[in-house]
């Protein structure tokens, strides 16, 4: 019994680790992005909202205490991230940040150079 239980209990958890997917997307009306299954639609940051943006690496555990959906305990802000070391850092324009983790950095970087005045 104790065995399916924990069973039971695992299976939801390894399927909602596995459905994890960070979508984003940079155009000429700002980044979009969708952290799936917390976020069931895109959620879109105008360029007029944001201060700073640029792509840098970043230490996933000692800036955010690991991957996922993430709050720094200081002034990092929040962090959406699956694997890696690389992100799209965005400080918006009332200061606080977001951290969108890429595993194309380089795409990322000419990406936003095409839209960043």
């Amino acid at each position: 019994y104790k065995r399916q239980v924990v069973i039971l209990s695992i299976v939801p958890i390894l399927l909602f680790l596995y459905t994890l997917r960070l979508k984003t997307v940079v155009d000429e009306k700002g980044i979009h992005y969708q952290f799936f299954p917390i976020h069931l639609t895109l959620k879109s940051i105008r360029w007029n909202e944001i201060d700073d943006c640029r792509v840098r690496a970043y230490h996933p555990i000692k800036e955010y205490g690991g991957w996922g959906y993430r709050i720094s305990l200081g002034d990092k802000g929040k962090a959406l991230n699956i694997r890696g070391n690389q992100g799209i850092q965005i400080v918006f324009s009332n200061g606080k940040k977001l951290l969108l983790g890429t595993q194309l950095p380089k795409e990322a970087e000419e990406t936003l150079k095409r839209y960043i005045k």
